[in-house]
C-alpha cells in the first residue's frame, strides 16, 4: 500500500511527501507516516493507524528510528501518547543556539 491508497485523513498529513513513493511496508516510510499521524493529533488519522498497527509495534518503530524527523515538542507528544520514556525516545541531541545579533 502506498500513501495514495490511504484515506484522505492520512494523506493530508503527508503533504510534504510524494504519496506515490511512500510505502507502508517500508519501515522508514512507515515511521514517517506514524510520526505525521501522531504528532498533530488528528483523531480520524489515528483511528486508521490503530486499525493497521498495534501500539507496541508503533513504540518499537519509534525506538528503532530514535524519533528521527521530530522536534523535541513532537517527541514529547509521542512519549505522552504512547507512554514512552526519554530513554526510549530521547530529546534531540542538538538544539539551536540562541543568536546574539
Amino acid at each position: 500500500m502506498t500513501a495514495v491508497d490511504m484515506p484522505i485523513e492520512v494523506r493530508r498529513l503527508l503533504k510534504s511527501y510524494d504519496l506515490s513513493e511512500l510505502r507502508w511496508l517500508v519501515r522508514q516510510d512507515r515511521h514517517a507516516i506514524v510520526v505525521a499521524i501522531l504528532t498533530p493529533g488528528d483523531e480520524a488519522a489515528e483511528r486508521w493507524l490503530w486499525r493497521h498497527c498495534s501500539r507496541e509495534a508503533v513504540r518499537e518503530l519509534l525506538r528503532e528510528f530514535h524519533g528521527a524527523g521530530c522536534d523535541n515538542e513532537g517527541r514529547a507528544v509521542l512519549r505522552e501518547k504512547l507512554g514512552m520514556t526519554e530513554h526510549e525516545l530521547p530529546p534531540r541531541p542538538f538544539s539551536s543556539v540562541p543568536w546574539r545579533g
